[in-house]
């Protein structure tokens, strides 16, 4: 690489694409795939969890996924690295062929996120923002 290239970071997908590439046949646990997303690992885990109320007529499951969501969110806003996780829920373990039929289907069908998606207001991404986010995502989570 040359001193004007910048180094390029993997997206979301091709993280996960790269962990279901070399992923033995038991796959990785939890702990160790949000070990891999490393700073996008708080991310992940609340978009993961936001999807569902996204199903329009599903009663409940806001209620439901807002207590988990609440949880990371109170963990950015104590500055923590990454997400903290039960022991029990930690070490459930995802196999090869459940991380690649995730990445091919986050390809597919959220695949033009990445395309449109560029960092932008890089100002506030520090570990201060991070953590003035986490409070802000808390308080929605707790409404």
């Amino acid at each position: 690489m040359s001193s004007t290239e910048l180094p390029t970071e993997k997206t979301l997908l091709q993280t996960i694409e790269a962990l279901a590439g070399r992923a033995p046949e038991k796959g990785f646990s939890l702990r160790e795939i949000f070990d891999q997303l490393d700073e996008s690992a708080f991310g992940a885990g609340l978009f993961l969890l936001a999807l569902p109320c996204c199903i329009p007529f599903l009663y409940g499951v806001p209620q439901v996924v807002a207590l988990p969501m609440m949880a990371l969110a109170a963990q950015m806003a104590m500055g923590r690295e990454q997400p903290w996780m039960p022991e029990k829920l930690a070490t459930r373990h995802i196999d090869r062929k459940g991380l690649t039929q995730m990445a091919s289907g986050g390809r597919k069908w959220l695949g033009w996120v990445e395309l449109i998606v560029r960092p932008r207001l890089t100002m506030i991404t520090g570990k201060r923002s991070e953590r003035v986010i986490g409070l802000f995502l808390c308080v929605f989570c707790a409404s």
